[in-house]
């Protein structure tokens, strides 16, 4: 198929696509080291890969074309369906993972066709493993723990919040002739530097079993020194 592409790329288009080359970090950072970014130049024909985030897993690297099948799909819908996303669409690698696709059109403000992001899972991981991805992991056992079949693993998050509470204050019990309030900053700098409070209700649940107020959570959290 003989696909209609814009060549005559200006210095604004090449800058515009280029700016998304930014996006492909924190695509692969949110969904794992399980997930393949791209982004593709309709420059040429063969919509050359100009950026790559683990891009061994398909085996995709920077100047390699798109494979012909979307690159088709992804001339069609640019020249004739008129949507920015295709997919979710289904592939394999060359050895024949599962991956789950989609493709974004990337348009100049003239609605010319300069490049696409592509974004791929592979789906042939084990779940646990896939899982594990999502899952807040604040100390080894607990790394371990989420091995286990995936009845186990997917616990309610405040049970992590809650065994790590119980650790922490495991531990600050262990130092002798500690204050209260002392016992209680040393729970929440142990919690801070476990990444216990990037969960969200933490510090709802970290302020009862405490007994203090949420305030009182942030204040500790405030004079709390940063982990190394």
């Amino acid at each position: 198929m003989k696909r209609k592409i814009k060549t005559n790329f200006t210095s604004f288009d090449r800058v515009l696509l280029d700016g998304y080359a930014a996006l492909l970090p924190g695509i692969v950072t949110l969904f794992g080291p399980n997930c393949v970014a791209s982004l593709h130049s309709a420059e040429d024909e063969s919509f050359p890969c100009v950026a790559v985030e683990n891009g061994a897993i398909v085996g995709m690297k920077i100047a390699m074309p798109m494979p012909e099948f979307a690159a088709d799909a992804v001339s069609d819908e640019a020249h004739h369906g008129g949507k920015n996303t295709i997919g979710l669409y289904y592939s394999k690698t060359a050895d024949d993972h599962a991956l789950k696709c989609v493709v974004n059109l990337i348009r100049n403000p003239g609605h010319d066709l300069i490049g696409c992001l592509c974004i791929s899972i592979d789906v042939s991981v084990p779940l646990h493993e896939f899982i594990r991805n999502f899952i807040p992991v604040v100390d080894n056992d607990l790394a371990e723990s989420i091995a286990e079949p995936l009845t186990s693993n997917i616990e309610n998050i405040d049970q992590l919040i809650y065994r790590s509470i119980a650790q922490a204050m495991e531990e600050a019990n262990s130092c002798r002739g500690l204050s209260a309030t002392d016992r209680n900053r040393l729970v929440v700098q142990q919690l801070q530097n476990s990444s216990i409070f990037n969960i969200r209700g933490a510090v709802n649940i970290v302020a009862k079993e405490l007994g203090v107020s949420r305030y009182t959570v942030y204040n500790y959290l405030k004079d709390s020194p940063p982990s190394n």
